[in-house]
This record gives C-alpha cells, sequence and structure tokens, in this order.
C-alpha cells in the first residue's frame, strides 16, 4: 500500500448481470448500488462467483424490485442479521425536495449538506 493510505487494483462497473457472463472471473469484493430494486436471484449473481465481501446499498423506501418481489436488501432488512447504516445527509436534491422526503419518508433524519446550492 502507498504511504498516503490509498489502495489501486482493477475496478469494474457492470451490470450484476452482465458481470456473471464473464467465466472464471473471482471478484473480492462487489459492490451492488441500487440493491433494493434487484431480485434475488441477480444479487445473489456475484456471490455465486466467489466474492469474498459483498456490499450493498439501496434504499428500501425508494423503488422495490423490479419483478415486484422481495430483494435480498429487503430480506436482510427484515431478518435483523446485518446493522443498516442510514444516510442522513445528502448532496442531490433541492432543499425543499429533500425537506419533503425528510418529513415524509425518513422522520425527519434526512439533511442537506452545506455545500447544496440552488
Amino acid at each position: 500500500m502507498p504511504s498516503d493510505g490509498t489502495l489501486s487494483g482493477t475496478v469494474y462497473v457492470e451490470t450484476v448481470y452482465s458481470a456473471a457472463l464473464v467465466p472464471g472471473r473471482k471478484l473480492p469484493r462487489v459492490v451492488v448500488d441500487e440493491a433494493s430494486q434487484l431480485t434475488i436471484a441477480g444479487t445473489l449473481l456475484p456471490i455465486m462467483q466467489g466474492a469474498e465481501q459483498v456490499v450493498l446499498l439501496g434504499d428500501d423506501r425508494q423503488l422495490s424490485s423490479v419483478t415486484g418481489g422481495r430483494s435480498l436488501f429487503d430480506e436482510l432488512l427484515a431478518s435483523k442479521l446485518v446493522k443498516p447504516k442510514f444516510l442522513r445527509e445528502q448532496f442531490r436534491m433541492h432543499p425543499e425536495v429533500a425537506a419533503f422526503s425528510s418529513q415524509h419518508f425518513y422522520d425527519h433524519q434526512l439533511t442537506c449538506h452545506p455545500s447544496w446550492k440552488s
């Protein structure tokens, strides 16, 4: 590891479905974004390819799985086997939109980063 603490390595950015099409490739770490929108089978694809660590990112209060079933993300949250981390500070929405979302969906816990500008 370099003295500044950074790591280097190969990063693949692809869907879980296209990642499964590469035979023999083992990914030590997999980060799945929008995991609440994936089917259980879709989320299991990188795990079945030998991933040692899988990080699921998502929001159980946004769109659910596009097939209408529950996602592995939802199942893990419901099981209480994992401790989720809540993103309290957002950088993308206009403060008025964020205030609405915070009030109606996130128990007034969502805030805007000070750098947000209208």
